[in-house]
């Protein structure tokens, strides 16, 4: 008697800490819930479902996705298991079990998946979940899950929906990019941006990957500055949400590209060096560390080429036949282009990096003061 007391106030502690969270929302009532939750795990019956849902739920306004994930599918396949075992004549427990979780007696997971039941609340923290995550393999999981007991569930379907066509949207922008049309990319990213508001998908770790693709795109036809901004954005977010090893590296690969493209050698190599270290201490295998190495390396060999022959023309934005004008025209055309960039970069008037701005303006004022030499310009 006294252990069937210990185990009732254990449960009301439990369900009333979860209570308090779910009423209050404040961050220590979600924590409290999970501390009184977890004598209680790997209980059985009726309460296992909804134990299971308050653990997701909490670990989720916790921002702790991964185990949000986790308890709602061990959830899910418990509840099939109580109810396959219900449905062929087993435990007045694992009926109990799958009438409270919203499965009646037709099965775990069969039969019409009503909105509010247990089991749909907990496939829905399930998705969303994995879609925080970036994981959206584990979320059409959780989606065809319901759909293939009730191919009518109309939120599931409309999200199913959704999902697939910003994916279909996603594949879209990989084939443009791959075949160059970088610009139609960008508009079909708009698009992609658009289907994420409607599905609500706030994930920073997917948001992240759209970003990627701006910052390659953008980058490609010489949106240095947007193709900056956004890698930046992408790397912060990833951080954020503590990206793991391998997705970290990958922004900063990507970023690394960018700003090669910006010939700030200095920040690629240091993206690159940070990348690396993430590729031995992540495990990576033999020929992404091989790749990330050589990619170094001509990093390296393109930092020296740019210090010791720098395309001053291409700073200022010259005609390439300056040498073949007349020299009046040669000087006239250094000193308005020099002009031009020492507007747009000064620190007065530039409103990006500023670090960025201060080497722009280092080397505008480098470009003018060897062209001015070479072509005898007063």
């Amino acid at each position: 008697a006294v252990g069937k007391l210990s185990e009732a106030l254990r449960s009301a502690a439990a369900l009333d800490a979860g209570g308090r969270a779910m009423l209050f929302g404040e961050p220590k009532d979600w924590a409290a819930a999970l501390r009184h939750l977890a004598p209680l795990v790997g209980e059985t019956g009726p309460q296992a479902i909804g134990l299971g849902l308050l653990r997701a739920r909490a670990f989720a306004k916790l921002e702790k996705h991964g185990e949000a994930a986790r308890v709602a599918g061990t959830a899910l396949t418990w509840l099939a298991s109580a109810a396959s075992t219900a449905a062929q004549g087993g435990s007045a427990a694992a009926l109990a079990a799958a009438w409270a979780a919203g499965a009646g007696s037709g099965g775990g997971v069969s039969g019409r998946w009503e909105r509010g039941t247990p089991r749909m609340l907990m496939a829905g923290l399930g998705s969303a979940s994995a879609l925080e995550l970036g994981d959206v393999d584990k979320a059409k999981k959780y989606y065809q899950l319901v759909l293939r007991a009730d191919p009518d569930q109309p939120e599931v379907s409309a999200k199913y929906k959704a999902l697939k066509k910003l994916l279909k949207g996603l594949k879209n922008v990989d084939d443009l990019s791959q075949k160059g049309y970088y610009h139609r990319a960008l508009d079909a990213l708009e698009g992609c941006l658009a289907d994420m508001k409607a599905l609500q998908l706030s994930s920073g770790t997917f948001r992240s990957t759209v970003l990627l693709r701006q910052c390659r795109a953008m980058s490609q036809i010489k949106r240095h500055e947007e193709a900056l901004e956004a890698c930046d954005l992408a790397v912060q977010l990833r951080e954020a949400s503590g990206g793991a090893a391998n997705l970290m590296r990958e922004a900063l690969e990507a970023r690394a590209d960018a700003l090669g493209r910006d010939n700030d050698w200095d920040e690629a190599l240091r993206d690159l060096a940070s990348a690396n270290d993430l590729a031995e201490k992540g495990g990576a295998d033999e020929e992404q560390r091989q790749s990330l190495r050589r990619r170094q390396h001509e990093a390296s060999q393109a930092q020296r080429l740019w210090r010791e022959r720098r395309d001053h023309l291409s700073t200022l934005e010259l005609p390439q036949n300056l040498g073949q004008l007349p020299h009046d025209k040669q000087c006239s055309w250094i000193k308005k282009q020099h002009r031009k960039f020492a507007r747009k970069w000064h620190p007065d008037k530039y409103r990006g990096n500023s670090d960025r701005g201060a080497r722009k303006m280092r080397e505008v004022s480098e470009a003018k003061d060897s062209l001015t030499k070479q072509f005898r310009c007063k």
